[in-house]
């Protein structure tokens, strides 16, 4: 087999040793020869490298660079329909003489090529072509049920931007990898979450293909508690005091029921209001656990002073002592409530645990109006059951979510996870010359591209100092249909909106056109154009002229095929495309 990777024939004496290959011999420079003597009784062989005289054309170096990859991964490049070459490093070189060659970049499972294939042209001088490989992403679905038509959720995978979705399914494209989530449920105006879920985090795994879709079921995290009463008289003021531990809340009816809503699960002391001639209960417990609860209360009447519970009134310097009944005017008596221990209620751990932070970065939360802080991912307090708020610190260069909310603690250990997200600036870039809804790409620092099919590309990103590429309109080949000017650079974000350097996109690809005079209506001519490579291409007519588009620079072969009865002039040649479309190819017909 002749191969053009060093524009000489490749000369092998005996057996090629086991594990040598081709690719590994192919960047022998011009002009020189390699001999590989293999151990033991295996003859040597000997490639000859041309240009050291025999009046050979000079050789110049066409070297692909690939980024994206791992270490060590393997790629390969057909080069020219002559073979395919692999290597595990990040460049590969073929040498050739003057004209045009065709590629075709090999992939490593789970990747794609930018470009795939294309056309490389040597012209006096070596050729770099870079290949950039990008991961395939894969969709991975979450499907909610539980939330009304409308209402936001959020999903973030491994600590990354958080994706929003206002109805039932949320997607998030990834590479093949493990991936850990988090689930951000609806909030109210106070930025406090009011549901709950039922898989507020786990790991989905990613492999070649989208995963199976992940249900999360949301269920509402306040509920309302309801008081009726019985044996009361139409129009009985009686009323209900409600505390959790941290608020307090009382509210009188002169109807048949008292609603506290908007409540979290938890456990609330309750107290209760007779109207005068009546007795009924006096406090209680009220516990929410998922559901609404009503609370039915029977009071009945007593003819003469009521002992209730109430706030508490003293009489003395002293004040009343928890448990006894006191006699103040108006001939009401009051129970105070053994409250000031809490009830003997056990202390539950609160941790909060931070994502997203360097290791080490000192943080606090201000929780219950204690400040709790240290330089670990998980801080902790302790309190009793009941609904407290949280607010936690706040970093430059860093949103937060949630960065303050509420914790419920219910006779368990609570927690609270807080994600540190960098925050994004946009980066823009504007091109020119491209051509109205034609799409262009930009990548940041050998990031995903992002595509454009305007003059303006936005990209988000955090302050620093960021390498750019940009990616020029392709063809149905994948080959670049345009030079991009600057192709790649530098551009700095610090703490705002940054602006990229204008892109000036000039044509790579032209024209050439034949024109004919001297035949008779309706007679079919046509022309075969060859780019002595890898195409050859014809095309016919009965019209006065045929036009091949889309040619990149180099020089082209061309046969006319007159019809029958016919002679054309000339009948052959070469055209040059050099930047620009040739003069039209007059081509004149004699009978």
């Amino acid at each position: 087999m002749r191969w053009k990777t060093i524009g000489m024939v490749v000369v092998v004496i005996g057996t090629m040793m086991a594990g040598t290959t081709l690719a590994g011999l192919f960047n022998t420079p011009v002009g020189s020869a390699r001999t590989i003597a293999p151990p033991g009784q295996m003859a040597p062989f000997v490639i000859c490298c041309g240009g050291g005289g025999g009046g050979g054309t000079q050789d110049f170096e066409v070297t692909f660079t690939e980024s994206g990859l791992p270490s060590g991964t393997n790629w390969s490049v057909n080069w020219n329909g002559q073979g395919t070459i692999p290597t595990d490093g990040t460049s590969l070189s073929f040498y050739e003489d003057n004209g045009s060659y065709n590629y075709t970049v090999g992939l490593p499972a789970g990747y794609v090529a930018r470009p795939a294939s294309g056309l490389v042209i040597v012209n006096g001088a070596a050729v770099t072509e870079p290949i950039t490989f990008l991961a395939t992403n894969y969709e991975v679905e979450f499907t909610e049920s539980g939330l009304t038509t409308g209402t936001a959720w959020w999903v973030a995978l491994n600590g990354a931007t958080l994706v929003e979705s206002t109805s039932s399914v949320l997607m998030i494209p990834e590479p093949s990898g493990h991936y850990d989530y988090q689930v951000y449920p609806p909030e109210n105006y106070t930025g406090n979450t009011v549901y709950w879920t039922n898989s507020p985090t786990g790991t989905v795994v990613v492999n070649g293909a989208p995963p199976a879709p992940l249900s999360i079921t949301f269920y509402p995290k306040t509920f309302s508690i309801t008081f009726t009463e019985t044996g009361l008289a139409k129009g009985a003021n009686w009323g209900v005091d409600q505390w959790n531990g941290t608020w307090n809340e009382t509210y009188y009816s002169t109807t048949k029921s008292i609603v506290f809503d908007g409540l979290f699960n938890g456990t609330y002391a309750s107290q209760y209001f007779a109207p005068a001639g009546y007795t009924g209960p006096a406090y209680g417990n009220v516990t929410i656990s998922n559901k609404s609860v009503t609370v039915p209360l029977g009071f009945t009447e007593s003819g003469g002073n009521v002992i209730r519970a109430g706030p508490a009134e003293s009489t003395s310097a002293a004040g009343p002592v928890a448990g006894t009944e006191i006699a103040p005017s108006g001939g009401l008596g009051v129970r105070e409530m053994p409250c000031c221990n809490h009830g003997n209620q056990p202390d539950y751990e609160v941790y909060f645990n931070e994502t997203g932070l360097a290791p080490g970065t000192n943080w606090s939360v201000n929780f219950a109006g204690d400040l709790i802080y240290g330089n670990t991912s998980s801080l902790f307090d302790f309190d009793f059951n009941g609904t407290y708020n949280f607010t936690a610190q706040t970093f430059a260069g860093y949103t937060s979510r949630p960065v303050s909310g509420e914790v419920v603690i219910y006779g368990a250990i609570a927690s609270v996870t807080i994600a540190y997200l960098p925050t994004l600036y946009e980066v823009s870039f504007t091109g020119t010359g491209q051509g109205s809804g034609t799409p262009w790409w930009a990548a940041l620092s050998g990031g995903t591209l992002v595509e454009s099919t305007t003059s303006t590309l936005m990209i988000p990103s955090t302050s620093g100092d960021l390498s750019f590429r940009i990616y020029p309109p392709v063809n149905f080949t994948a080959s670049e249909l345009f030079y991009a000017s600057p192709s790649s650079g530098s551009v700095t974000v610090s703490g705002a909106p940054a602006a990229g350097p204008s892109i000036a996109f000039t044509s790579k690809v032209w024209t050439i056109t034949f024109s004919e005079k001297g035949l008779a209506s309706g007679k079919s001519w046509s022309v075969t154009l060859d780019n002595s490579t890898s195409w050859t291409r014809t095309i016919a007519t009965t019209g006065g002229s045929i036009s091949f588009g889309g040619l990149f620079n180099t020089t082209y072969d061309y046969v006319v095929h007159p019809p029958s009865g016919y002679s054309v002039a000339p009948s052959s040649g070469n055209q040059a495309v050099n930047g620009g479309n040739p003069a039209t190819i007059k081509e004149t017909f004699t009978s």
